[in-house]
């Protein structure tokens, strides 16, 4: 595991200084680092990782936390309950269990969580997408879906596990399949003005319309390793993704520019494990 994460107080602060200065790219605002705002993510311990200052903290135990408007935090335990606790994980109030669970998502009237769980059907394992209230209600299902995201109007955008992306609206209807990259395209993520979607495809971020048009292919890496989990910054000029399976995470401009390392341990098989929420 990571160990104590003050023994990367000096690398963070040094990659963050390094990922400041200069650059052939920048972020498309005059070079303004790594942004503002806290990442959110899950590595052993849930992490959250201060955007501007590069300190890292570790949190409770537990995967996919959500922090919500109201100064709570919103993660599944490591006994599968999807709960609500302090800013740290502690003092939990439960809402439902949460199986297999593998993403988070919540609407921006923070009404409704989405998540992943397994369902059996015809003697087959599928994927379902579920949507439940705060309540822990079900008021939405579908079959064959997975990686769900909650778009800023409240529709949600998901995979297929046949191939594609998906989208339903935001009254849950049934999902219709989104052109434009193919059946390859994963892991995607709401930009927060809402109109634009991230996406892993062919093993790099792109950024297309909500409707699946116009996608741009962010990263180009020579010697890439791959990408998983994009996510936006909160004022939607940079996107945080995992770089490979064990070079840490990357930020990036989203429209366009020259990727820079956030925590880059090279050797110490620092990764994300799942999505990440920038707040």
């Amino acid at each position: 595991m990571i160990g104590n994460p003050s023994s990367f107080a000096f690398v963070l602060v040094g990659l963050f200084l390094l990922g400041c200065g200069g650059g052939d790219g920048g972020d498309g605002d005059g070079g303004a680092g790594l942004g503002q705002g806290k990442l959110y993510f899950s590595y052993g311990k849930m992490q959250v990782l201060d955007m501007a200052t590069a300190g890292l903290s570790e949190l409770a135990y537990g995967k996919l936390p959500w922090p919500l408007q109201n100064g709570s935090l919103l993660y599944v335990t490591q006994e599968e309950k999807l709960v609500t606790g302090d800013p740290q994980g502690a003092g939990t109030n439960p809402i439902t269990d949460c199986p297999y669970c593998d993403r988070l998502s919540v609407d921006s009237g923070e009404s409704r969580v989405v998540h992943d769980t397994l369902g059996l059907v015809q003697g087959e394992n599928g994927n379902w997408s579920v949507v439940r209230q705060m309540d822990g209600a079900v008021v939405g299902k579908w079959l064959h879906m997975h990686e769900p995201a909650f778009l800023a109007d409240g529709s949600v955008v998901m995979s297929s596990t046949s191939g594609g992306l998906w989208l339903s609206d935001p009254g849950l209807g049934a999902p219709v399949e989104l052109g434009g990259l193919g059946p390859g395209a994963s892991n995607p993520s709401g930009s927060p003005d809402g109109g634009k979607v991230a996406v892993v495809s062919q093993s790099h971020v792109w950024v297309m319309n909500q409707d699946g048009s116009e996608p741009v292919q962010l990263t180009h890496d020579e010697n890439y390793l791959g990408a998983h989990w994009p996510t936006w910054s909160p004022d939607g000029k940079l996107i945080a993704y995992q770089h490979g399976t064990s070079d840490g995470i990357w930020v990036i401009p989203s429209s366009g520019g020259t990727a820079k390392p956030v925590l880059n341990a090279k050797g110490e098989n620092w990764l994300a494990e799942g999505p990440m929420v920038w707040r």
